[in-house]
């Protein structure tokens, strides 16, 4: 994890690799009653999620979006598609044919509003078991108090304009600083927030 997201939790940052590629989740281990949710092992060896001294598992779903604006990744998506479709938002729900992301449009057809959407969409994830969000979901989403993992989509950006990361590059480097930095330093001391995946 950034520098500054650990030192603000005053934790010691954990790294597990989930899976092939970039693929890494960030996660945090934190004293046993701190309000941060944090990794913890129990004596059998099980490792669990805690937050204020109570043990957990995770339930989540990616990609909880409505296929607005807020594409769940600092704006990087949506503002590829913008110089050529002005209502883009978020280019995995954008139609080019349409000039429109239907998905958006029927959300807010349905419920008025980006919040009336949050806040239903929340309720009927609890409804059926839930409780944590993945990468690719919406910033609204995150703060509907759920736990979840941010996505910072670092070496993804970086492919956008480079076939392959050269990972010894010190732009490659810098650019990595930057997103982290953008995007951590406003949640450091969000008690929701499990941890970050990469890409």
């Amino acid at each position: 994890a950034p520098r500054s997201c650990v030192q603000a939790r005053s934790c010691m940052g954990v790294v597990s690799v989930l899976g092939c590629g970039f693929v890494v989740l960030s996660l945090f281990a934190c004293a046993s009653g701190s309000p941060y949710v944090s990794l913890v092992q129990d004596d059998n060896g099980v490792w669990w999620f805690q937050q204020n001294g109570v043990k957990f598992i995770t339930k989540g779903v990616n990609h909880v979006n409505n296929g607005g604006m807020d594409d769940g990744v600092g704006g990087r998506e949506s503002a590829e598609c913008h110089p050529l479709f002005p209502l883009c938002g978020d280019t995995l729900a954008f139609a080019p044919a349409l000039k429109y992301a239907p998905y958006y449009n029927t959300t807010l057809d349905r419920y008025g509003s980006e919040d009336a959407w949050a806040q239903n969409t929340k309720q009927r994830l609890q409804s059926w078991g839930f409780n944590s969000l993945g990468g690719w979901s919406a910033t609204l989403m995150e703060q509907q108090g759920l736990y979840y993992a941010h996505l910072l989509d670092i070496g993804t950006t970086w492919l956008r304009s480079n076939w392959l990361p050269d990972l010894f590059d010190p732009q490659f480097e810098k650019q990595c600083l930057d997103i982290a930095q953008k995007e951590c330093s406003p949640r450091a001391n969000d008690t929701h927030l499990i941890g970050y995946q990469t890409d």
